[in-house]
This record gives C-alpha cells, structure tokens and sequence, in this order.
C-alpha cells in the first residue's frame, strides 16, 4: 500500500543517514590514525567527516582537510618547486631544535631540499580508505538488506 511504501522510504533515508555518519567516522578515524603529526599536529587535528547532502535521492558524505598542504602531504611533492618561504620554519624550530637566524637558515636549506628532490606522499586518505572499506561496505550492505526485509515479509 501507498502507506507502507511512505514508511519504508522514510526508513530508508533515515538508516541511509546513520549509516553515512558511521562510514564517514570509520574513514576518518582510519585517516586520522595515519596522518603525520609533524610539528603542530594542525593537519592531524584537521581531518574532518560530514555528511552534506542527505535528500530523497541521495546521500553524500566528505572527510577531508582545510589545511592547504594537505594534498602536498597525500600525494607528495614533485621535485621543481619549493615551498614558500617560511611554511617549514615552524617545523625546523619544533621538530629540530633550531631558533632564530640560524632556523631560518635551515629552513632554507629544507626548502631547497624539498624543490631538488620533492617528498613522499603519506597517503593516509588512500591507506584510510583501504583499511575502512570492507567495514564500510558491510554497513550498506547489511542497510539494504536489512531494512526491505522490515518492511516487505
């Protein structure tokens, strides 16, 4: 009947948007786990997962960072340009121990480095989503499993 179609589809949007929030922790969770620390843990503390876009037709979940080296820190960088100025005097000061003149120096020398060799990617969103994807699959699996069987016996 036109009644217990309304229910299921309200069911379904409903569990569709719970099981969106639990697959959107489980990946940023996993990603969160493999993300560098580095110096200020500002990008660790960045990862974020929304749900943002739940509609009678779709469901649309993000994790991700703001932080604009978060891609450079994904997938690496290619040798050829250096970061900007400053963006590794932070880290030259936290995590090698240097201050002053002599961090800006050294920061310099990391730029360099960086512009004549690039950098390895971490990959923690690829990685994150390999390590959640059988647990997320087995969320929607078991929604679309489940739920009809609620409604249609």
């Amino acid at each position: 009947t036109l009644s217990r179609l309304r229910a299921f589809r309200k069911e379904m949007l409903q569990e569709a948007d719970r099981a969106m929030h639990a697959s959107g922790s489980l990946f940023e969770a996993e990603v969160t786990e493999r993300t560098p620390v580095g110096a200020s843990e500002i990008l660790r503390g960045s990862i974020f997962g929304e749900v943002v876009n739940v509609t009678g037709q779709e469901i649309e979940g993000r994790v991700g960072s703001p932080e604009i080296y978060a891609l450079p820190v994904e997938d690496g960088r290619q040798p050829g340009k250096w970061p900007p100025p400053g963006a590794l005097l932070q880290w030259v000061e936290r995590v090698l121990g240097y201050t002053g003149a002599l961090a800006q120096r050294v920061e310099f020398l990391v730029r360099r480095k960086i512009g004549t060799k690039g950098t390895r990617g971490q990959h923690m969103f690829r990685d994150g989503w390999t390590a959640s994807e059988g647990r997320i699959r087995r969320i929607w699996k078991k929604l679309v499993s489940d739920v009809p069987k609620r409604h249609w016996r």
